[in-house]
């Protein structure tokens, strides 16, 4: 969309927020993490500097059950099919073979 991710990522966070009626910044991930009941296949960058590595580490491993975690290196914010689209479809495909 080319629009730059700070402040727009923090402002739909805050309105979705208020328009809810709770306080969207005050959400744990690692607590729901624990309510996932669903096989979960974790995509991320290790260069992402607005969820880092180990805040992504710590949601997977609060997740019970099978779970796979994925790291593309180097890797930022952004979608890692555009980077490394034959590993990124090898990936989705070895996880729903295991999952079947």
């Amino acid at each position: 969309m080319r629009v730059p991710s700070f402040p727009s990522a923090q402002l739909l966070v805050f309105w979705g927020g208020h328009q809810a009626g709770f306080n969207a910044f005050s959400l744990n991930p690692v607590e729901y993490g624990a309510s996932v009941k669903c096989p979960i296949l974790f995509l991320h960058g290790t260069a992402d500097l607005d969820a880092h590595l180990d805040e992504a580490r710590r949601v997977f491993d609060a997740v019970p059950g099978r779970k796979t975690f994925k790291e593309f290196s180097g890797l930022g914010h952004e979608a890692s099919i555009t980077r490394f689209s034959a590993e990124w479809r090898e990936s989705i495909s070895r996880f729903l073979r295991q999952t079947n």
